[in-house]
């Protein structure tokens, strides 16, 4: 029984893979195309952040976990220029640090961010965001309870979302809490990212079930999916939608 159940789970897996595979496109010459001069702007940040966070990050000598799709997160950033940034899941900080570090470029936007310690992990606690500078906090609302507390609380200090990173809760559940809760606060022309899509078929069965302009992108071996909405967003009239 376990056995069976075990190798449903690989077939599981392989699935969500080849899904992602199948539709992924080069995120170099997506992002070279739509503003090559921001490209270059992100890949030489790309390579000066990548060089200083890994050896911040080795001097703590705690393992903190990856630091999603930040390559693109400061790209959109550069490009959409939001004002109001609701990302979960920081860990060492490298996905809040791109988005501050373009927030700071644009001159606008503030990041609100939502996390769980590793409790497994001895010292993580006190390096969360490490990788975030003094200079980039004052634009910065950090909330360490966890998404089922902290994204509400979040969501009543703000008015719109115009773009939201999920990195945190990786199951199918965890996905769809996160999105339950912040799709009716989400502007007209948002822009939702999600990590590590090859995992469970949450974000096809998002986009297939609203109809939604999407790209799949591959990084560093995983596959994180971009949403688009526009004029037609379905999520700007739930206001009064029970949760």
């Amino acid at each position: 029984m376990v056995l069976k159940f075990f190798l449903r789970f690989i077939d599981g897996m392989k699935m969500y893979r080849n899904w992602a595979e199948r539709e992924a496109v080069s995120l170099a010459h997506y992002c070279e195309n739509l503003n090559p001069d921001i490209w270059r702007e992100t890949l030489d940040f790309q390579k000066s952040f990548e060089q200083w966070g890994t050896s911040k990050i080795k001097s703590t000598g705690v393992r903190l976990g990856g630091g999603g799709a930040y390559t693109f997160l400061y790209f959109i950033c550069r490009i959409k220029r939001p004002q109001t940034v609701v990302e979960t899941g920081v860990a060492a900080g490298w996905s809040s640090a791109a988005i501050l570090n373009a927030l700071a470029e644009n001159g606008s936007g503030k990041l609100y961010s939502s996390d769980l310690p590793y409790r497994k992990r001895p010292g993580a606690y006190k390096f969360i965001g490490i990788l975030v500078e003094d200079r980039f906090k004052e634009n910065w609302d950090l909330n360490i309870t966890g998404d089922k507390k902290a994204l509400p609380e979040i969501l009543k200090k703000v008015e719109r979302v115009n773009l939201f990173h999920f990195d945190s809760d990786k199951s199918y559940r965890g996905r769809e809490f996160a999105f339950k809760t912040i799709k009716r606060h989400l502007s007209k022309d948002a822009v939702l990212i999600f990590d590590d899509i090859q995992d469970n078929f949450h974000f096809k069965d998002l986009v297939q079930q609203y109809k939604l302009q999407y790209f799949v992108f591959e990084f560093e071996g995983k596959f994180f999916g971009v949403i688009y909405l526009h004029e037609n967003n379905p999520f700007c009239d739930m206001a009064n939608e029970k949760i």
